[in-house]
């Protein structure tokens, strides 16, 4: 008896079920509206962006004009720089007689610039291996005259003079590049 109390609804509890009920579709069906409009709502303003009235697509055919035109004009001003390296290029490398002639004769002076310092590096070192023969009163001469110091034992005198030496080469081959 109990047990089928409770699974029995008097008419007051299945109104009240009934009620619940309606209102759970009602709420369900005003949500799905909800979502509907929305849906149409974003479809509208989709459509309007897409659509474009006249004045619209004027402008904006004016500005794709203007952009290609722009886009043209870069790549004028590239190409007209490419033709410009090219003819530049292609002057400097052809020679006529005169510019010949001095090219070869800057050849031949660089040449002997580094023929008369090839002489003195040979003389420097053969001078160099001469320090050892010398005398201390030579080699404090040779220091005076470079304008080093003086002082000091012989091989003190030869290693002032060889450095000194070697300061004058690396001066030279810097100078003779």
């Amino acid at each position: 008896q109990k047990a089928e109390h409770f699974m029995t609804f008097n008419a007051d509890e299945q109104a009240l079920v009934q009620w619940y009920n309606d209102k759970l579709e009602s709420n369900r069906k005003r949500q799905k509206d909800k979502r509907d409009s929305a849906k149409l709502l974003i479809q509208q303003k989709a459509e309007h962006f897409m659509t474009f009235n006249a004045n619209e697509h004027a402008l904006a055919q004016r500005c794709n004009d203007k952009l290609e035109s722009d886009r043209k004009q870069k790549q004028d001003k590239r190409d007209s720089a490419k033709l410009l390296i090219q003819q530049k290029a292609e002057h400097f490398m052809t020679f006529n007689a005169d510019e010949h002639a001095l090219a070869q004769r800057c050849n031949r002076e660089r040449k002997q610039r580094q023929n008369k310092y090839d002489r003195d590096r040979a003389q420097a070192v053969s001078k160099a291996s001469c320090w050892e023969n010398m005398k201390n009163v030579e080699l404090k001469s040779a220091c005076k005259e470079r304008g080093l110091k003086v002082a000091g034992r012989k091989a003190d005198l030869v290693a002032r003079l060889s450095a000194d030496c070697a300061a004058m080469l690396a001066w030279h081959e810097r100078c003779s590049k």
